[in-house]
């Protein structure tokens, strides 16, 4: 949990542009993520692109 919380306060402190990620309600382990389609794209301007992450509880690693 250490991992995810660094990584939320790195994309907090310093956000990719045309994106938000963050927490889906306070659930630490489920994000959602709202990316724009990239300024001067002509097939992807204008989109907006969800999407969700699960992260898991336990490391098997």
């Amino acid at each position: 949990m250490a991992r995810i919380q660094k990584e939320l306060a790195d994309i907090t402190l310093d956000p990719p542009p045309n994106c938000s990620v963050g927490p889906k309600g306070g659930n630490i382990y489920e994000w959602r993520s709202t990316m724009l389609g990239p300024p001067g794209s002509i097939c992807y301007i204008n989109w907006v692109f969800t999407i969700l992450m699960l992260f898991v509880r336990e490391s098997y690693m």
